[in-house]
């Protein structure tokens, strides 16, 4: 199976008033070893690869399939559950270096 590119997932938390910040900071907060990788998927803590005005992290999270099942990748344990009672809505930035369409 062919091998996918990079893919970075950007996490923004300030993108309106009401969002809700989440406990993940990969300048900081998150290490390698906080990540459970499974089927074939492999994370990594790297250098933003696109760092603009829309996100200027340093380091960002990035995880490569290679291999294994289509749905492979991985997680993150946190100590504690993410309350969505009131703010229901996680919004990500995803950067992969695929040719547009390309399925994820």
């Amino acid at each position: 199976m062919k091998k996918l590119l990079p893919l970075v997932i950007l996490f923004l938390a300030s993108l309106a008033t009401t969002a809700q910040t989440l406990p993940i900071d990969f300048e900081s907060g998150i290490s390698i070893s906080d990540f459970v990788d499974f089927d074939g998927g492999t994370a990594a803590i790297v250098p933003n690869p696109l760092s603009d005005a829309t996100n200027s992290s340093t380091l960002v999270g990035q995880i490569i399939r290679n291999g294994g099942e289509l749905y492979a990748g991985s997680k993150i344990i946190l100590a504690n559950d993410v309350d969505f009672t009131t703010l229901t809505k996680i919004s990500m930035d995803v950067y992969m270096s695929a040719p547009a369409g390309t399925l994820i």
